[in-house]
């Protein structure tokens, strides 16, 4: 038979399940009589019997491809025919248990409201529970033994059940891997059977609570949830494997007590720790107690304070910019000055003149306020005097002609934006400016200097740095971090910068820079990037080599 006339088959079944639907809608089942009710359910057995035989019909004549695609309309009929036979045998049943009342009563039907009003007796309410639903089976060992335990107490226990009213509900509790079981030539006993063969295995079962609990991921920061999340999954495996006759001892309380302490975050942690008074094995359940207790109050202080950004683990790099007004340099974007690329690409006189001009603050280039009342805690990256960055008058270093480095000799295009008349001293003779192009755009002027940085061994090694007075963080390359040779620490930190794409740092390193001179020290903590490219230049402070 071909798949054409299978299909057929399936679409008239289909159409007889749901006019079948549409009449009991359109008659309340509730008030069909038992012949009707036992009519109709006849039809539904019959229609169950054509289903059966069509889906074998389909295992052997359809290729893969095939049964997939009719697998899911196929599915969907075998639920809708348990959903009938479910309905209409439980209205048969209730009709029979009141026809056997009346009849123990010797009341007739006819009567019955009569004697209704007339008994004296006092009668309990009765009240209509819902129904309970029948457990769900996916396939996961470690849920077999209580889906076993709830379909035995509702199905298979219940003698009123038929065998081929027994398999119709357990396949209906069937999903996922648990499905591919089943077989069209099972019947109850041997469906029930094969899954107690697959699924009843308690060396596998113990694995999976185990690994439950070593798995299960170490909380990153401290948070209500997470610690809930955790102590949830902890006390669901352990009455699991005391359920499977595997208890607790003193040794296994040990090893518990710090597989959780790993888990735990830093602060977590250390609050326990500060709980032990002596040099005893503290107890696993006393722990327990703490991370409950723990969760209530992180709870109790998440519940009363409103939510707010984590400036700890979410570095933004950019101030806030007035929306209200338009850059005064550009005059068209709605940016910071010091984010503005043409203010940039002024000479640093014209910069100053339009500081001066507009009386911006000198040192966070506000226009609220002046340099003296400025509450900024920001300074010059270059000399830390109390001027931003981009205002800094940058020394023109004597060319050597000999020289042969050219690092050594200004840069020509620099050298145009620097007035003579406005040079001060430097700290360090190696400060430049350079100039970042990108195509036909105008050039963009950053300032850089070489750092020396100490590595593993002590060592003073010449590193160039990028400044940026806008940044909160340092970066260094992966390249430059490996040749200091210095130990990485593991942190996870996203940072973000424009249009808010954030990448996560996952190592840093701590090292000490100074200038060339080394008079001046600087102990800095710098987070590691795999290359600096033009993304990530707008930093406070990136080192490459």
């Amino acid at each position: 038979m071909d798949v054409t006339s299978l299909n057929r088959k399936r679409g008239n079944i289909k159409g007889q399940v749901t006019r079948l639907e549409n009449a009991l809608q359109d008659k309340n089942v509730g008030e069909l009589t038992l012949p009707e009710l036992q009519a109709q359910l006849d039809v539904v057995l019959k229609l169950q019997e054509k289903f059966e035989i069509l889906k074998s019909d389909y295992y052997k004549n359809a290729n893969e491809t095939e049964f997939s695609e009719a697998e899911v309309a196929l599915d969907s009929i075998e639920e809708d025919l348990q959903n009938l036979e479910v309905s209409l045998k439980t209205s048969i049943n209730k009709l029979k248990y009141n026809v056997e009342y009346l009849k123990g009563q010797n009341i007739d039907s006819s009567t019955k409201d009569a004697h209704t009003a007339n008994n004296d007796q006092p009668k309990r309410a009765t009240i209509k529970l819902p129904e309970i639903p029948l457990p769900l089976f996916n396939g996961k060992f470690e849920e077999w033994n209580l889906f076993k335990t709830q379909f035995n107490s509702l199905i298979n226990e219940n003698a009123e059940l038929s065998e081929h009213e027994k398999l119709h509900y357990l396949r209906g509790c069937l999903k996922g891997e648990a499905k591919i079981i089943e077989t069209s030539d099972d019947d109850f006993t041997s469906l029930f059977k094969a899954l107690e063969q697959r699924y009843e295995n308690k060396r596998v079962i113990v694995d999976c609570h185990i690994k439950n609990i070593l798995n299960f991921p170490a909380m990153k920061h401290e948070s209500a949830k997470d610690l809930r999340i955790l102590l949830d999954n902890i006390k669901r495996n352990l009455r699991s494997l005391k359920i499977l006759d595997f208890n607790r001892d003193k040794l296994s309380n040990t090893l518990l007590l710090n597989i959780v302490l790993d888990k735990l975050d830093r602060e977590t942690r250390k609050q326990y720790e500060l709980t032990l008074k002596d040099n005893e094995v503290p107890d696993f359940d006393v722990c327990l107690e703490f991370l409950e207790r723990r969760y209530q109050i992180l709870s109790s202080i998440n519940s009363n304070i409103p939510a707010k950004l984590n400036t700890e683990r979410s570095k933004s790099l950019f101030i806030k910019s007035n929306k209200s007004k338009t850059c005064i340099a550009c005059k068209t974007l709605t940016h910071a000055l010091y984010q503005c690329d043409k203010f940039k690409s002024m000479k640093l006189s014209d910069r100053l003149d339009l500081v001066k001009k507009h009386r911006l603050c000198f040192n966070c280039l506000s226009e609220f306020h002046i340099i003296s009342a400025c509450n900024s805690k920001s300074s010059c990256f270059v000399c830390k005097k109390k001027h931003h960055t981009l205002l800094h008058k940058y020394a023109i270093p004597e060319r050597n002609p000999n020289a042969v480095d050219d690092r050594q000799a200004p840069n020509e295009h620099m050298a145009e934006t620097i007035n003579s008349s406005e040079i001060i001293d430097s700290t360090s003779e190696n400060a430049r400016a350079s100039f970042h192009t990108n195509g036909n755009s105008k050039g963009v002027l950053i300032n850089t200097a070489i750092v020396y940085v100490k590595d593993s061994f002590g060592r003073r090694k010449p590193l160039r740095a990028i400044l940026d007075s806008a940044s909160e963080s340092s970066f260094i390359s992966s390249r430059a971090a490996d040749a200091l040779g210095l130990p990485k620490e593991r942190i996870n930190i996203p940072v973000s910068g424009l249009n808010d794409s954030a990448i996560n740092i996952k190592r840093k390193i701590s090292s000490q820079i100074s200038n060339e001179k080394n008079d001046s020290q600087w102990e800095i903590d710098l987070m590691i990037v795999p290359k600096i490219s033009h993304s990530l230049l707008l930093r406070k402070l990136i080192f490459h080599i």
